[in-house]
């Protein structure tokens, strides 16, 4: 069908690829054949509706803005099309992306994670810079372009008429290796490796104590062991708040008194806590395995935690 309209239009051109399979590489041909003042990027299972692309490019034109992505996380956008699965693994992916990745915050964009958008051609970065793995393009030019102006367009993310998801197992490996690549190349992400290695350490620390008194502790009583794993959890909480005020946040440190900044760090450890028991047990609830469910909730108490002290802990008094 494509290729009897190209032959009728001439404004339609079709790109046939052999021996290349994968949609980052399709799009990477697409953008450089590609030779209008904006380019557009949309799946072709019936999600994405045409009629969302002149909507796309009124709202480039009219704001100025460098990418317009069509969003169903904005008032008016929908996201039909996706089961409770995908809710809950976009939602996971949004969340990541904005933990990771500066550009993502400073643009406050709702649905990062869409696969629908347009971008001014003059505004791409040179291609050869772009490196997009999997699904999520929009993520890599939005890193690798920092646009100056980003705007999202509610579209209704319909059922999908053709084809089968591809969400898995290797998708999701895919997904967290890119966002690493990414999070690296960000400029503004120092800040935070320091803030993951410290957390790291901590875990390391939290363990330590309890690996070592193992053999006491299966002796003694459930309130002992309780009490020790408390006492466990302390010592990482101080360990995290001495290296992150040493060293993250140490430009940040004359914004509060000491006892100020403790007193909020623990605080911010206390919602952070219950954010990921809440995030353990609600995934639980919905039959996720055991270390799936925790793994989630250490990273939704990892964002919690970054969140609370970049914003709150070390900010400045007439900032809250």
């Amino acid at each position: 069908m494509a290729e009897r309209r190209a032959a009728r239009d001439p404004c339609v051109r079709v790109l046939r690829r052999v021996g290349e399979r994968g949609l980052a590489t399709a799009v990477m041909a697409g953008l450089r054949a590609a030779r209008g003042e904006f380019v557009a990027v949309m799946d072709a299972d019936g999600q994405h509706p045409p009629e969302a692309l002149p909507l796309l490019l009124d709202a480039a034109a009219s704001t100025e803005a460098d990418v317009a992505i069509a969003s169903r996380r904005v008032a008016g956008g929908e996201d039909d099309g996706l089961s409770r699965a995908r809710l809950v693994a976009s939602g996971g992916a949004t969340l990541l992306a904005r933990l990771a990745l500066p550009t993502v915050r400073r643009a406050r964009l709702r649905d990062p994670m869409s696969g629908f958008f347009l971008a001014r051609a003059s505004s791409l970065p040179p291609l050869e810079r772009m490196s997009p793995r999997g699904y999520k393009i929009l993520l890599e030019l939005l890193v690798a372009a920092q646009p100056r102006r980003v705007v999202e367009v509610p579209f209704r993310f319909a059922p999908r008429a053709s084809g089968a998801s591809k969400l898995g197992g290797r998708v999701v490996g895919a997904y967290l290796a890119h966002l690493a690549s990414l999070a690296r190349r960000e400029p503004r992400n120092r800040r935070f490796a320091r803030f993951a290695l410290v957390g790291l350490s901590g875990v390391l620390v939290n363990l330590a104590p309890l690996a070592l008194a193992q053999r006491w502790l299966a002796g003694a009583g459930a309130l002992l062991a309780l009490a020790a794993s408390l006492a466990a959890r302390e010592i990482a909480v101080l360990w995290n708040f001495a290296w992150n005020d040493a060293l993250t946040f140490r430009d940040r440190r004359a914004s509060r008194p000491f006892l100020s900044r403790l007193a909020r760090w623990h605080v911010v450890t206390l919602a952070s806590t219950a954010a990921y028991l809440a995030c353990d047990a609600g995934l639980l609830a919905l039959g996720a395995s055991a270390l799936a469910a925790a793994a989630a909730g250490v990273l939704v108490g990892l964002a919690l935690n970054w969140t609370g002290a970049e914003r709150w802990t070390y900010s400045s008094p007439s900032a809250v």
